[in-house]
């Protein structure tokens, strides 16, 4: 260990640099977890890490998990999984269970905590809002460290996945707008979901197969385009999750 060194860790190994190249036996080094510099020649570092014939990739960051939509995962155990993964950011959904959505700033602010002694890679998180009063927390939130909003246009679960009514997605997107923060959202036209899903049960159509089959292309294509023309009027930066059709990315 060289403690005078410019360097807390230096990488020599096939370097992926920005624009797909790759610096093939490079040095990178690393200083207070960022990458400070790349170079085709030695570095010095603290520690040095030989991994030449791989290729060295910075942390990816994975802007859709869900720590605590299973009891039985959690903070720790995802995070886990993220960094033996490459993953050393990920961004958490708002939907915790038992019922604890995280749309207040108490709830979120008792999530930091749990973050902060649970964690074992970084961690930004997502909050969200409740389908109806007041509006105001949505700066709260954002004040307390909210990365951005998640919502949905269909219900999950009515306290801790609820659907959004489109007036109050209205509203609310105004006032995400003017804070800069993204909105994500999963759309699906709730009255065509359920009233398929209640004609495939009535026909004993219940087979894995059937859940999907039942969720026609326009479910989705409808909600989008319902998302984009308020996002659109309103200025907020939406961000459509999960999107399985090409129609969906063609609006």
């Amino acid at each position: 260990m060289n403690d005078t060194a410019p360097h807390d860790l230096v990488v020599h190994g096939d370097i992926a640099l920005p624009g797909g190249h790759v610096l093939r036996g490079g040095w990178m080094g690393i200083t207070g977890g960022r990458i400070e510099q790349t170079s085709e020649t030695p570095l010095v570092g603290r520690d040095t890490l030989h991994v030449s014939g791989n290729v060295v990739l910075p942390g990816f960051v994975d802007a859709h998990v869900h720590t605590r939509s299973y009891i039985d995962e959690g903070i720790t155990a995802t995070t886990r999984a993220a960094s033996a993964g490459g993953t050393t950011t990920i961004i958490d959904m708002p939907f915790d269970k038992p019922a604890r959505p995280v749309n207040t700033r108490e709830r979120f602010e008792a999530k930091v905590a749990d973050v902060n002694a649970e964690a074992v890679v970084d961690v930004a998180l997502y909050a969200t809002f409740p389908p109806e009063g007041d509006l105001g927390i949505i700066a709260d939130l954002v004040d307390a460290g909210a990365a951005g909003f998640k919502v949905s246009t269909i219900e999950v679960d009515p306290v801790r996945f609820p659907r959004i009514p489109d007036g109050r997605f209205y509203e609310a997107f105004q006032e995400i707008a003017k804070t800069g923060r993204p909105v994500a959202a999963h759309q699906e036209n709730q009255e065509i979901v359920f009233s398929q899903a209640e004609a495939f049960r009535a026909r004993g159509d219940t087979a894995a197969i059937d859940h999907a089959l039942s969720r026609p292309p326009v479910a989705e294509a409808e909600a989008a385009g319902r998302l984009l023309e308020l996002a659109y009027w309103t200025g907020a930066r939406l961000h459509m999750v999960h999107g399985t059709l090409p129609r969906t990315f063609d609006l």
